[in-house]
């Protein structure tokens, strides 16, 4: 964990989230803390987590009235509800020496065999058991869990219906803080998380990338040393955006640069290695809709603005309050230069294995559900799954489609185009369903995982 936190000064936007955050926890709220990997989400939470052992700290374990326990969710290899409450356990036993008495002799609970059956009550009895000592001695329990969504996924849902439950009639003796890189009011969550989604999204806390003025008093923390100029640390600041992830992928490859009087150039800063993977974990905790407002975004037409802001203003609110987007009154501006190379690189890139879900009847892309598509495109569909990456005779799609042979060309065309307009990342150079118009009759091939040359 890293505790570091740029600047100290309690004006920096970082030293007042942590202050929002400290004082929520302080009252008993549950808080979610949202933010990419990369914005700092991370060294929020863990500055807090450390404060809680400092005595004359703001936000001591003492200041708060409450033990904190750092959850290491990558620990949660499966995410079910007996994986959770096992793993509040051991980390109950690991942390307890650090905490209250009675929370010191925690039992440990080792891991479970496949075939052994565990009672999913046991565990949860003896977890309230441990909390309600805890308030007992005059601290509530704070549990810090960090990356949930990542961890979870699709299961997330579960998960924390397993916390609302566990906290259910003790709400006073036990609070979460969870990390998110996504929005729980408009990510793929919304509408699955039961009671607790009433409990987390009025205490979220939005974590993007930090103001320009506390970017460059970073950047001269760091690099004050090498002397750089004003114009130097200003093209910095404009390159990073005011992530920490790209504002220590800068520095360090400034600092391994021999001294010089030019500016950072944005081509050349974005082929740095450090800053690629920043730009591809920032990428990553993006869902495959929000890549494609982006990529709309940034070449939409001045006549289409208006309108496409305003079809998808719920999902551009979400990017603006993660940092993404700066909202500049009149205009919507990426919060780095930088992130608009990596939008035109990854154009074409594959947005996951195209698959069938049995048990709800639904087309995944990905974990993507497919919008709705008309009854001959979901059935060409269910035939090109059927035949992977076979080159196969139109004649042949037309008699499992239609089951006549006098169909037009342009009937298959209109069902062609409309599966490539929901799995394209570019209709115009198709990587799912390509076509051979070379070879006699014409031959459609279809690539689950998509065509490998086309990734960049």
């Amino acid at each position: 964990m890293n505790s570091r936190i740029y600047c100290s000064e309690e004006s920096t936007l970082r030293e007042r989230r942590l202050i929002e955050l400290g004082t929520g926890v302080a009252k008993g709220k549950n808080m979610a803390v949202v933010g990419l990997q990369g914005s700092g989400r991370n060294r929020v939470l863990s500055a807090l987590y450390i404060d809680a052992f400092r005595q004359q700290a703001r936000f001591s374990a003492e200041n708060l009235n409450a033990n904190l326990l750092w959850v290491d969710m990558q620990n949660l290899h499966d995410p079910t509800p007996v994986k959770l409450y096992q793993l509040l356990l051991r980390t109950l036993f690991e942390q307890g020496s650090l905490l209250d008495p009675p929370l010191q002799q925690a039992p440990p609970i080792p891991n479970s065999s496949p075939d052994q059956s565990v009672d999913l009550f046991q565990l949860q009895s003896k977890l309230r058991e441990l909390i309600c000592q805890s308030a007992e001695n005059g601290r509530r329990i704070v549990l810090l869990m960090d990356r949930f969504d990542t961890v979870c996924g699709d299961k997330s849902a579960v998960v924390l219906e397993a916390l609302n439950t566990l906290a259910l009639g003790i709400e006073s003796a036990i609070s979460f803080v969870i990390g998110l890189s996504r929005d729980l009011l408009h990510g793929g969550l919304r509408g699955r998380l039961g009671q607790i989604q009433k409990r987390l999204d009025f205490n979220c806390i939005w974590i993007g990338g930090a103001d320009s003025a506390e970017t460059i008093a970073t950047l001269t923390q760091q690099l004050g040393h090498l002397n750089p100029t004003p114009q130097q640390l200003e093209a910095l600041a404009t390159l990073s955006g005011g992530f920490p992830a790209l504002i220590d992928a800068l520095v360090n490859w400034w600092q391994e640069t021999p001294v010089s009087a030019d500016l950072p150039n944005t081509q050349h800063s974005f082929y740095i290695v450090e800053v690629q993977l920043a730009l591809q974990s920032l990428w990553e905790g993006l869902s495959f809709h929000e890549r494609d407002l982006l990529h709309e975004l940034i070449h939409i037409k001045a006549t289409r603005y208006a309108n496409f802001v305003a079809r998808h203003r719920s999902a551009l609110q979400s990017l603006i309050r993660r940092g993404i987007l700066h909202d500049r009154t009149t205009t919507l501006e990426l919060f780095s230069p930088l992130l608009r190379i990596w939008i035109n690189e990854m154009r074409h890139t594959i947005r996951g294995q195209v698959w069938f879900n049995e048990q709800n009847d639904t087309y995944y892309q990905g974990q993507r559900p497919l919008g709705k598509l008309s009854p001959r495109a979901e059935a060409a569909l269910g035939f090109f799954l059927q035949h992977p990456q076979k080159k196969c005779e139109k004649d042949l799609l037309i008699a499992h489609i239609w089951e006549t042979p006098y169909v037009t060309d342009d009937s298959v065309y209109q069902v062609v185009r409309e599966l490539r307009r929901e799995l394209e990342p570019n209709s115009r150079k198709p990587c799912y369903l390509l076509n051979h118009r070379s070879l006699r009759g014409g031959r459609y091939q279809f690539f689950p995982n998509g065509y490998e040359p086309y990734r960049v």
